[in-house]
């Protein structure tokens, strides 16, 4: 990481949408570095869209769609999996006390609706729902970043993988 600046990894994703018509998961095995900061960030992971949602996909909030607006944060020596957004973050998980180990974060998408369903670490945690939003990472494009300027633990990604189901046959 350079001094003073965050960094970002971007793929561009060509139609967004699918994810919550369709359905699929976002699956990531990553570790982070770094002796435990209680509130330092980690691994972030963005991706909105300005593609007008179709009518089947109810989604609450003023901005554009963002299918994926989180990041990783500890809290009282624990790894906790959060949902960025501008009215304030809420804390969707726990992966357990901080370490250096690996970590397997699954983010699994109902088809025709902003319902995702979080796996940290293999265990499923309660289902909730993507918002409208302001934020301005990832546009049409998966973004990973480490979100800001100041310290941040290191990261590795093992593997990261975006899948959206087929169409369902007519």
């Amino acid at each position: 990481k350079q001094s003073n600046k965050a960094w970002s990894l971007t793929r561009p994703v060509d139609d967004a949408v699918s994810l919550l018509t369709r359905g699929g998961r976002l699956s990531c095995k990553f570790r982070l570095s770094g002796a435990l900061t209680n509130n330092q960030f980690g691994l972030g992971i963005y991706l909105y869209t300005d593609v007008a949602l179709p009518d089947v996909v109810a989604m609450t909030g003023t901005g554009n769609p963002f299918l994926m607006s989180f990041f990783t944060q500890t809290t009282d020596g624990k790894l906790n999996l959060m949902h960025h957004k501008k009215a304030g973050n809420t804390k969707l998980g726990e992966f357990g006390n901080y370490s250096n180990d690996w970590q397997t974060l699954e983010l699994v998408f109902t088809a025709g609706s902003a319902t995702v369903t979080p796996k940290l670490n293999g265990v499923a945690g309660p289902a909730f729902q993507v918002i409208k939003d302001s934020l301005t990472l990832g546009l049409n494009a998966l973004t990973l970043t480490d979100i800001t300027k100041n310290a941040t633990y290191g990261v590795e990604i093992e593997s990261l993988v975006l899948e959206i189901n087929a169409p369902a046959s007519s």
